[in-house]
């Protein structure tokens, strides 16, 4: 987990830690002081900004997913914002499982329902997609995932819809 506090420009004031790839190159967390972070978010610079912007606001938690990239890593993190005071909000990011990105949004709709421990019909309905669609998307998500059966569907499922549950373990 890394975490920063950010103003309502969306500078970093201080970081925590930065990725392996950002170390391995001789970088620190004091390097990205003062700088930019939407210079860091490849995709999904929109719902960052909305994410600081509603906290700020609204002084409530909020969160949201984006994609940086790094010389040519492609990473998906989950933020959190949680507000601090007038122009400030502390950002926790953790990584997302690295393929997941590679899902289409409705894989990443079915994972979720996946996870909540619905059928197939569950699902299909819930979606408003019929059954071999959703049978097609689970199919591709182990694919994509390299998940060789349906345990680790649902494992996977429930540990990508549930990724601070390993954060407070000692």
């Amino acid at each position: 987990m890394i975490a920063m506090v950010v103003n309502s420009q969306y500078r970093c004031l201080v970081m925590s830690d930065l990725p392996p790839v950002y170390k391995s190159d001789g970088h620190s967390a004091d390097d990205y002081t003062g700088c930019d972070t939407l210079d860091h978010v490849s995709e999904g610079q929109d719902v960052w900004k909305a994410a600081i912007d509603n906290c700020l606001s609204e002084r409530v938690d909020t969160s949201c997913e984006f994609c940086n990239e790094y010389n040519s890593v492609v990473s998906r993190w989950r933020a959190t914002m949680r507000y601090l005071e007038t122009d400030r909000v502390l950002v926790t990011i953790r990584r997302v499982p690295s393929a997941i990105h590679e899902l289409s949004d409705r894989e990443r709709d079915v994972l979720n329902e996946v996870a909540r421990g619905k059928t197939n019909a569950q699902v299909a309905e819930s979606l408003g997609i019929s059954l071999s669609t959703v049978e097609k998307h689970r199919n591709r998500i182990r694919q994509t995932l390299n998940l060789s059966n349906e345990q680790e569907l649902h494992l996977t499922a429930w540990m990508v819809a549930n990724p601070d549950i390993f954060h407070g373990l000692p």
